[in-house]
């Protein structure tokens, strides 16, 4: 749930407060602050308005906050939704099962189960607001609501009264206090991401090791894939970022496509400088490469003499492939020529005067069976849990399945499902005692709000704090999360003893029936994750076969990096395994652009027909079975080469044969298909 911010709010601050403490001059501490006064603002209007539960307006303002502006705005947007449809699948509930408990509870659990298999294929606050409508059902329908069904109404309108005044509160104070900087942020990530990739391409044409290659490569990947979230967000605050969002997608899309193919380049330039044959090539290529880098842009200003020196190196290479015939230098041309076509419409997307670009489509990837287990999860663990409260007729169960709902639905959207648990669960457990010892302890000498803020909003701050520093992220959102929940702040406080124990045990009942869910019923497993990332990228170089060819590359390319990411993330930080699944995972998206200059070259007539039987039939069996098609890649190179003569276009057709035969034999030795 933590949010990491692109955005370095406070920092201004710093120049007049020079004599303050560190902590209370950096972005975290004006976060924590922002989230108090939210939090504050929210308690005291539920209070003014007579809510009968006024602490779910400071969770609201608790569950939206984040460090980035735009954050905040798009979360409130999608909770306010999900709220709604929460409360309309609860009056249904309640209106058709409501009289047996069984189909009740049955109904809870598929919806519960549905939304938590729609949430797993969205992104972002999305994905919250379809697990936000799962367990909103549970909030509004197990409680007083079951006693007494006709209150349906009131109670479903509070809930929405109450949220929406929660998610006022919060835009208000963001609005005022928190400055919009998302687009300004956006231009310099661009900036600095396109420095970087010249500079990850200065070090392929220097002949660095393989270990430094790859190790700047992966951070400069996860880098580019944090920017995706920075759009998303960037566009709920401002008008500019929505109009470029797609063009920004593209730009980090293609940085990713020439990131990817940095450590093919490297390579193929060592295998050119090792061979005395290709010496002298490897050296012309490597000064083109030179000529590029070269123009690495300081500025905004400076991106049109990018886009001149890729168009200047795209001629270049013609020329060099026009007098030479080896296949081994025409592959590393092709390689070459791709990069500065990409190199050159980077420079044009990062380029705010250029007002025309075309947009493209870039379809996500929806993976429907981690998405499937994690619906039957959910399902499981409420209908479960619920047969027990039922024939149990334990008072507390309706907590215990709220609480559940709750873990069960938040940390099926996380990276890290399992640390979500583990923060779920040792969050409540600090909450409880704290919640303990403000009511117990010190509210019942106080009296007035004034005095309850000041002994609220500490633990708050401290919380909020500690998620915008990244320390302990997760586990500060569940502390301050259940420390809202457990601590009967209503309107007005009963002070009852055995009720906050039945309540605080129930709770704990509920965070371990969410982890034995997840941990023993349909536990998530990272190798089964990486094995339907790997399955998928196969299945997505028959599509580049089978399918249209798109207007866009990148609209084939854009999903595969997903899996490809996906695939990082869940392997080990380091060793063969990761190096043998990683290397094979970008071969395979490789493959893609190199079936599409193939399919290119049949369309327009560059390939002989005596040869055109031989592509055919590499790519029909690239349709129905790519994992066996390299020798049929290599089949059709030699059919190629054989009566391609001197024709330079037909030898750039033959070399992306070849090209292709070793990324299909590498993606199929590193990562089978099974």
């Amino acid at each position: 749930m933590a949010v990491v911010s692109h955005t370095v709010v406070g920092q201004d601050a710093s120049d007049t407060g020079a004599w303050l403490p560190g902590f209370l001059r950096s972005s975290a501490f004006f976060y924590a602050l922002r989230l108090a006064l939210s939090g504050s603002l929210a308690l005291y209007a539920a209070y003014f308005l007579q809510f009968d539960n006024p602490s779910s307006a400071l969770v609201t303002t608790i569950i939206v906050a984040s460090p980035m502006r735009g954050a905040i705005l798009s979360k409130s947007l999608w909770r306010f939704l999900g709220t709604i449809l929460g409360c309309v699948a609860s009056i249904m509930a309640v209106a058709l099962f409501v009289q047996s408990p069984l189909l009740y509870l049955s109904a809870f659990a598929v919806w519960t189960g549905c939304c938590s298999y729609i949430s797993n294929l969205l992104r972002y606050f999305r994905a919250y607001s379809a697990a936000l409508a799962g367990y909103t059902i549970a909030l509004i329908g197990f409680g007083d609501v079951l006693a007494h069904p006709d209150t349906i109404f009131s109670v479903a309108l509070d809930r929405l009264s109450v949220v929406s005044l929660g998610i006022l509160c919060s835009a208000l104070v963001t609005m005022l206090l928190q400055p919009a900087t998302s687009e300004n942020r956006l231009q310099a990530d661009a900036m600095q991401s396109l420095r970087d990739l010249l500079g990850l391409l200065a070090i392929v044409r220097d002949g660095a090791s393989e270990e430094k290659i790859l190790d700047t490569r992966r951070h400069l990947l996860f880098r580019i894939a944090s920017y995706d979230q920075a759009v998303e967000f960037g566009a709920a605050e401002s008008s500019e970022v929505a109009r470029r969002a797609n063009a920004f997608r593209q730009l980090f899309g293609l940085m990713t496509s020439v990131t990817v193919s940095c450590m093919r380049i490297g390579e193929r330039l060592q295998a050119l400088s090792d061979d005395p044959q290709t010496a002298q090539a490897a050296a012309c290529l490597r000064r083109m490469l030179s000529g590029l880098i070269q123009h690495m842009p300081d500025n905004a200003q400076e991106l049109r003499r990018l886009v001149a020196a890729s168009s200047n190196m795209r001629v270049e290479l013609g020329q060099f492939a026009d007098h030479t015939d080896c296949l081994k230098s025409l592959g590393l041309v092709n390689l070459l020529d791709d990069t500065a076509r990409q190199l050159r419409m980077i420079a044009r997307l990062a380029d705010p005067r250029v007002q025309k670009i075309r947009r493209v489509r870039l379809p996500l990837w929806r993976d429907h069976a981690t998405a499937l287990r994690s619906g039957l999860r959910a399902f499981l663990a409420a209908e479960l849990l619920g047969l027990f409260w039922i024939y149990t007729e334990w008072p507390g169960g309706g907590s215990a399945i709220v609480m559940t709902a709750i873990i069960v639905a938040l940390a099926a959207t996380a990276d890290n499902p399992s640390g979500m648990m583990k923060a779920f669960l040792q969050g409540t457990l600090i909450a409880s005692v704290l919640s303990f010892v403000l009511v117990y302890g010190i509210l019942v000498r106080m009296d007035g709000f004034p005095l309850l803020l000041m002994a609220y909003m500490p633990v708050v701050m401290l919380c909020g704090y500690m998620q915008a520093s990244g320390r302990h992220a997760a586990l500060a959102v569940s502390v301050m999360l259940f420390y809202a929940v457990l601590s009967p702040i209503a309107n007005p406080i009963h002070y009852n003893l055995t009720g906050f124990l039945n309540s605080v045990f129930s709770s704990m009942i509920g965070a371990l029936a969410a982890n034995i869910a997840f941990m023993i019923l349909v536990p998530p497993s990272f190798d089964m994750s990486i094995r339907l990332a790997t399955l998928s990228l196969w299945r997505g170089v028959s599509d580049a076969a089978r399918k249209k060819v798109p207007a866009s590359h990148l609209t084939w390319e854009y999903p595969q990096y997903q899996k490809l990411m996906r695939i990082s993330a869940r392997l080990p930080p380091a060793g063969p395994e990761r190096r043998r699944i990683g290397r094979g995972s970008a071969a395979l998206v490789l493959t893609g652009r190199e079936i599409f200059k193939i399919r290119h070259a049949i369309e327009h007539g560059i390939i002989p027909v005596s040869a055109r039987p031989a592509v055919q039939r590499l790519l029909s069996v690239l349709r129905r079975q790519p994992q066996c098609a390299a020798d049929f890649a290599d089949h059709a190179c030699r059919e190629v080469t054989a009566v391609g003569g001197h024709d330079p276009h037909l030898l750039r057709t033959a070399a992306s044969l070849a090209e292709l035969h070793m990324l299909l034999l590498e993606g199929s030795r590193q990562v089978p298909q099974s």
